[in-house]
């Protein structure tokens, strides 16, 4: 890597590089399965190694099913377990399973038929050791269902912390991630050739902005520096970053662990004259 200093963007919707280290319920921990096909998948050709934090709408009487698959394993510094921790509506019925750093390959924490009693947000939290970060890789798939039906576009997170394993053989791959504001406007991100090594996608209303305010900054940061970018449930504008397009089947508002009632999707309001419209506002960059 050369020394040149990076710049972060004004662009509000962007991804970031991070500097890298290195090139009936059923709950197992088992080896020689990965996650199958599902309706919400890591962005293409991204897995994960650094702590990230998943959300699901999950209807009340539908199912969750979530799984975590080690891809790479590695003694290198730091080879750190990890944990995956799936909770309810409020916190409800957390649990959680944990993957030893010498795990090999293929060894997965898979959840199975999670029914949801109560319409809410589900929490599915990878935690990667004390640094929150492993140099091992996993790809995941959270997926929600009606019956034996996949319902694409109920899982999101507030920010995503990937790697990309091409890099590896210099192969540059394309991206598309959702972006939903909270006022239903949604933007469909799509980037091409990436060759990210680390990279952190996040979006805000602000931009970079100084430390613990919402005032941008209007100017773009040296990185490494504490970023003054900050993902949350909606502090200073924050999108939600969907890996499908949004589902339709989501509510206005819905409950969230640990937070109050988070917005969904709301029916945005064209006025022209004495006319008035409702659809969805597309941007193409």
């Amino acid at each position: 890597m050369c020394a040149r200093s990076r710049k972060v963007g004004l662009g509000r919707i962007g991804r970031w590089l991070v500097p890298a280290v290195g090139a009936a319920m059923v709950v197992s921990m088992a080896a020689g399965a990965r996650p199958a096909a599902g309706a919400d998948n890591p962005a293409q050709g991204l897995p994960i190694r650094q702590t990230n934090y998943f959300y699901a709408y999950v209807g009340d009487g539908e199912t969750l099913s979530a799984t975590f698959a080690k891809i790479r394993n590695t003694a290198e510094a730091p080879d750190a377990p990890i944990a995956v921790r799936v909770e309810g509506p409020a916190g409800a019925g957390a649990k959680q399973c944990d993957i030893d750093a010498a795990a090999p390959v293929n060894t997965s924490c898979t959840y199975s038929d999670l029914t949801s009693t109560e319409a809410g947000i589900w929490r599915i939290s990878f935690i990667a050791g004390p640094q929150r970060t492993t140099l091992d890789w996993y790809t995941w798939d959270i997926t929600v269902f009606q019956g034996a039906v996949a319902i694409p576009g109920r899982v999101w997170a507030d920010y995503y912390l990937a790697v990309q394993p091409s890099v590896l053989t210099g192969s540059p791959i394309d991206v598309s991630l959702w972006y939903q504001q909270r006022f239903g406007y949604t933007y469909r991100g799509d980037f091409q050739n990436l060759q990210g090594i680390d990279s952190l996608f996040n979006a805000n209303a602000s931009g970079n902005r100084l430390a613990d305010t919402c005032l941008p900054i209007y100017r773009s940061v040296d990185i490494p520096v504490p970023l003054t970018l900050k993902g949350g449930s909606g502090g200073c504008g924050s999108y939600k970053i969907f890996f499908a397009p949004p589902s339709p089947t989501l509510p206005a508002t819905a409950k969230r662990p640990s937070f109050p009632s988070t917005p969904l999707r709301i029916s945005v309001t064209f006025s022209c004259s004495a006319v008035t419209k409702l659809g969805r506002m597309t941007r193409s960059f």
